[in-house]
């Protein structure tokens, strides 16, 4: 099985949807957004300390990979926070008709 970063992302961020309230849930993403990047900035640190070229391909890599999963993470809370709101406001309107 093949998975993509944005299968990773979005099933990260359902589970945090899911262990957490609707409320709470983006700021739970949130502080794993700002944890991943913080390991970006590690293994950018670890490829330019490497002691072989390996060690420097390697950890640019995983900084590279690191940097695009919290980019999609960050595009599925917004995605998904957007999706509540509609639903919200489209379950205000049909209350208010009704």
């Amino acid at each position: 099985m093949r998975t993509t970063i944005l299968a990773v992302a979005n099933a990260l961020y359902r589970g945090i949807e899911a262990n957490y309230n609707p409320e709470t849930a983006p700021a739970k993403a949130n502080e794993l957004i700002e944890m991943l990047e913080g390991m970006v900035m590690s293994r950018a640190c670890d490829a330019e300390d490497a002691s072989t070229i390996n060690e420097e391909m390697r950890a640019m890599k995983d900084a590279e990979l690191i940097d695009h999963l919290a980019g999609r993470l960050e595009g599925a809370m917004e995605k998904a926070e957007k999706e509540r709101s509609d639903k919200m406001a489209a379950e205000e309107a049909a209350g208010s008709s009704g």
